[in-house]
């Protein structure tokens, strides 16, 4: 049984000669100049795990399992027809593929085709007896839930204290500017008061 095949909805693809297989993970660290003339770094990022293969896929089973008429019984025993057209599907319909890549590490989830290529060339190609053979490479990356933003119910005792004094400040700064109109009102009632009684005094 091959160890490098892809898992999807529970039925698998091995190629029936894997020649290559890659898994890339990198990351970036942020770069800021500062004042000595050297860069400061203050965060790392994590990049999308890739995975790519290459391989051929052929009319020829070499999974074994099989019975004189051909007739497949091994899980991996697919016709490069099945195997094109399901994998297309699985791209069209954004399935999910699981990667199994090693016998000693885990497989990856939650992986999606970013590539997908199959050719024949004057190599490897269709055979007089009607027999297919394909290269094919393809490559996967797989997607990294981000987890969200969490809602805080109440701020931090040091947050509270701060709004609450500002707060009290905003109303005491409200409570003098009334008393402080009120009594411009009330002067300026009692002036225009004086005035009017003035002049009926002139008046009689």
């Amino acid at each position: 049984m091959s160890i490098f095949y892809l898992e999807v909805d529970g039925d698998f693809y091995a190629m029936n000669a894997t020649t290559s297989i890659s898994r890339n993970s990198d990351g970036s660290l942020s770069n800021s100049l500062v004042e000595d003339g050297n860069y400061s770094s203050d965060n790392y990022t994590t990049r999308p795990v890739v995975l790519s293969f290459s391989g051929m896929i052929t009319d020829i089973s070499t999974f074994g399992d099989s019975d004189p008429n051909k007739k497949s019984i091994n899980k991996f025993d697919k016709k490069p027809k099945e195997y094109l057209d399901s994998l297309k599907l699985a791209q069209i319909n954004k399935s999910p593929i699981t990667v199994h890549y090693s016998d000693i590490q885990s497989p990856d989830t939650n992986c999606y085709f970013t590539s997908f290529n199959h050719k024949q060339d004057n190599i490897t190609g269709r055979a007089g007896e009607g027999l297919n053979a394909f290269k094919v490479n393809f490559t996967l990356q797989k997607v990294r839930f981000a987890a969200g933003a969490k809602a805080v119910a109440r701020p931090s005792s040091v947050v509270s204290g701060s709004v609450t004094t500002k707060a009290k400040k905003s109303s005491s700064t409200s409570k003098v500017t009334e008393a402080q109109s009120l009594t411009w009102t009330e002067k300026s009632v009692i002036t225009f008061a004086l005035a009017r009684e003035r002049e009926n005094n002139l008046a009689q």
